[in-house]
């Protein structure tokens, strides 16, 4: 399915591309003009009107002279090869050509869309005017420019967990920092009266740090710091070092330079493993302003380079930077290597000083992570029978169609509806989505509960928790509607909201599609969640987001919070028995469904798609299978802040997240407990409240989200 449709967009491009730019559905005013976008996205017009504006202002701090020579453009393409031409892909590349023949000057944004997602990555092509002010900016600052643009773009990008459906901002960000480049241009270049030719004024003489480090970048240099530990330094006395910008020291009553110094040492290290190196103390290596630096990317030999930097005249140097780049044969291509050829020499500077620090001694690699304690299953076809998603969507239109279109589309008040079919309880109106509390379930039902459990928890003192189910029945006949049917009870069949997937990697899953409603409507509502019992505020048990705390991060409380009650009635002491509690609080169906709550509350908002059944058929069973749910793990792990690193294949800010949630996850347990306790008729704060407190700062929370983060890695491993 997802190669047939991609072989449809790639042969569409192709098509359009020998049409002169596509046949481009071209979004135009004035100043910002939308290509074509094979995404397929749906752009909302405010979102328009936004690079619209950003455009114009832009545009508008230009001298008067190009107002009508500049625009902005912004292009969405899929990727389908790495075929680069004049450094972009081939296919943006010609959106680049075509643009030439419509716009004297321009700023073009590429938006890439490829198998990793929508929206991965930015690309940026830039062409200013080369006269009046512009005339004194060099190819190579020019270049820079770009960069900037484009760097600014990512940054924002990044700031909004690369979610494509803030793109927009991200270009804004960029269009934003060309106008301040513009400002620089226009302060920076002074117009001879003459000959109209601009010439820098006095101080934009030199070559700045940003162009010598940009510069290094674009030519596909690489960087890697040789970490600071804490350590202290040895002072150096002022006779020993008198040039600090260029790392002078006394060297038998002589002065050095120490790149001078160290040219033996160079020697050996390109003898062990052919890393041609320059050494300098200058951190921008501008000994020449700008045209020195193209002279040095045009004629030397040198690959790589170390930097020595220093503090101030009484200080050694806690700073060293190796840069080289991967385009060439002798250089060192591996990270680690690189990080130990440096510092080895650092470790030469500091013993030639006669300093020693912790910096010089054997670099011990950290250990493994411990295994995880549980597993939290994510996955799971059991038990056999249950609807298909495709059985649940149908009793979703025969629902919707008691209603008006208008009432239909009003997506945000149907999903409420459709969530109180499920969960329902005052809880959720009280605590957890309380924006949605007045609106009522599908009609004509109302809601209903009954006791499902009580269980006596023999702590001291002593409390009970019970465990209500909240349905909703018709008024009139006293019956539940067929979408929440009561399916074989007592056996192990699935339930309604267990339905089965049908389409995608996760065919034949099941997923609990009552907190897939959870996650979409608490996406719509959103608000922190804190909790007070008998009006008597906990200020400690809190949750930042009520997204979490009904979906995944619920469920990992709620196991968390059966394990602790049971340790209390000496039950579940056991790794298995415990284990059996996560796998029926946080079933496999339970985190599927979290997961997708959270994710199509996440892309649909600006999709254009109304009905919740329309919604619900695009991503199980449409376009969303491959666009979306393929990615479902990524999408999540972005909005949740962790941070995938492809080449390591790992979150890289694991510990940091578990550490975020680990409070939350306690809390969301000890509300958990309160509220049970509260149901069984609790009218005083002791009892349940102490199991309650003593859950807030329970260690176990962390193992959960552990172990849950980590079975997010396996799973983005395996996405397509």
């Amino acid at each position: 399915m997802k190669g047939k449709r991609n072989q449809k967009i790639y042969f569409f491009a192709s098509f359009m591309a020998i049409q002169l730019f596509f046949n481009l559905q071209v979004h135009a005013q004035n100043c910002f003009t939308k290509l074509f976008d094979a995404s397929g996205v749906v752009i909302a017009q405010s979102q328009l009107d936004a690079l619209q504006s950003a455009s114009c202002e832009m545009i508008d701090s230009l001298p008067a002279s190009f107002h009508d020579s500049l625009k902005v453009y912004d292009f969405g393409f899929y990727l389908h090869n790495e075929t680069m031409v004049g450094g972009y892909p081939a296919i943006f590349q010609t959106a680049i050509n075509d643009v030439k023949q419509q716009s004297k000057y321009y700023l073009i944004f590429g938006k890439q869309t490829d198998k990793n997602g929508i929206y991965t990555k930015f690309w940026v092509a830039m062409n200013l005017p080369t006269r009046a002010q512009f005339s004194c900016m060099t190819e190579l600052q020019r270049e820079v420019y770009a960069k900037r643009v484009l760097k600014k773009t990512e940054e924002k990008y990044t700031e909004r967990n690369n979610l494509f459906m803030f793109y927009h901002e991200a270009e804004i960000a960029g269009i934003k920092e060309l106008q301040k480049i513009i400002g620089e241009i226009k302060e920076c270049c002074i117009v001879a009266n003459r000959n109209g030719v601009a010439e820098r004024s006095a101080g934009c003489d030199g070559c700045s740090d940003e162009i010598a480090n940009s510069y290094f970048e674009m030519a596909d240099f690489r960087t890697v710091e040789l970490p600071v530990s804490v350590a202290d330094f040895a002072t150096i006395s002022a006779p020993k070092i008198k040039d600090v910008s260029n790392c002078k020291f006394s060297k038998n009553g002589q002065l050095a330079y120490l790149g001078i110094h160290f040219s033996d040492f160079v020697a050996d290290i390109n003898d062990r493993i052919s890393f041609n190196l320059i050494v300098t103390s200058n951190q921008s290596l501008c000994t020449n302003p700008v045209q020195g630096l193209e002279d040095f990317s045009r004629q030397q030999e040198f690959n790589c380079w170390i930097d020595f930097g220093t503090q101030n005249a009484g200080n050694a140097s806690t700073y060293i930077k190796v840069v080289w780049n991967q385009d060439k044969a002798k250089c060192v291509k591996d990270p680690q290597l690189a990080q130990l050829v440096v510092r080895d020499l650092y470790c030469y500077l500091y013993s030639e000083l006669a300093l020693f620090n912790s910096e010089c001694s054997v670099v011990i690699p950290p250990s493994p992570p411990p295994a995880c304690s549980f597993d939290i299953p994510v996955t799971s076809a059991s038990p056999n029978g249950g609807l298909t998603i495709t059985q649940f969507i149908q009793l979703i239109r025969n629902e919707e169609a008691k209603y008006s279109q208008a009432e239909q589309e009003d997506t945000k008040t149907m999903i409420t509806r459709f969530r109180k079919v499920f969960y329902g309880s005052p809880a959720w109106d009280n605590n957890l989505i309380k924006p949605a509390a007045s609106i009522s379930c599908i009609k004509p039902y109302v809601i209903k509960n009954s006791e499902n459990s009580r269980k006596y928890i023999h702590s001291t003192p002593p409390f009970e928790m019970v465990d209500k189910g909240f349905f909703p029945v018709d008024p009139n006949t006293n019956q539940r509607p067929t979408i929440n049917a009561v399916t074989n009870p007592g056996s192990n069949a699935p339930q309604t909201q267990e339905v089965r997937l049908e389409m995608g990697t996760h065919a034949n899953f099941l997923i609990d599609i009552g907190h897939t409603l959870c996650g979409m409507d608490a996406f719509n509502n959103q608000h922190a969640f804190t909790y007070t019992i008998k009006d008597v505020p906990i200020s400690s048990l809190s949750v930042d987001r009520n997204i979490d705390a009904v979906t995944w991060l619920g469920d990992l409380a709620s196991a968390q919070a059966e394990i602790v009650v049971a340790n209390i009635n000496e039950s579940a002491q056991y790794p298995n028995e415990q284990q059996a509690l996560i796998n029926h609080y946080a079933s496999a169906p339970d985190m599927l469904g979290d997961i997708d709550g959270v994710v199509i509350g996440l892309v649909y908002p600006t999709s254009g798609i109304k009905k919740v059944s329309d919604i619900l058929e695009h991503y199980y069973l449409g376009a969303g299978v491959s666009t979306y749910q393929e990615k479902r793990y990524s999408l999540f792990a972005q909005n949740i802040g962790l941070t995938w690193s492809i080449s390591e294949q790992k979150f890289t800010n694991l510990e940091e997240k578990i550490k975020h949630f680990n409070d939350q996850t306690n809390d969301a347990a000890a509300y958990y407990v309160a509220g049970a306790a509260l149901e069984a008729g609790l009218t005083s704060i002791p009892g349940g409240c102490f199991v309650a407190s003593a859950i807030s700062l329970n260690p176990q929370g962390k193992e959960l989200l552990r172990c849950f983060f980590l079975k997010l890695e396996e799973k983005i491993k395996l996405e397509p």
